[in-house]
């Protein structure tokens, strides 16, 4: 048994009427909250992308700073060794 487009589109129809007659929210609600859930989940990935890049940097100028201490360290060092060998 097979069912013309004609009958398929009307059977669609009335399941669709059955079906949000027995939930508590309509379809359009429905596909709107999947929307908004959808765009949230987006939200929270550019978050996590933004906070893992904020990591990298934090750790990179970190990094960079403390080759700037140990470069700062060392001149100090090289200043006392020049200063020692001129007395």
């Amino acid at each position: 048994m097979s069912f013309s487009a004609d009958d398929r589109e009307e059977l669609r129809k009335i399941i669709g009427e059955v079906l949000d007659s027995h939930r508590d929210i309509d379809r359009n609600r429905h596909r709107d909250h999947h929307i908004f859930i959808h765009d949230l989940v987006e939200k929270h990935k550019k978050n996590e992308k933004l906070v893992e890049n904020l990591k990298q940097q934090i750790i990179g100028w970190g990094f960079i700073s403390f080759l700037a201490g140990m470069g700062y360290g060392a001149y100090l060092l090289f200043i006392q060794f020049i200063e020692g060998i001129k007395k």
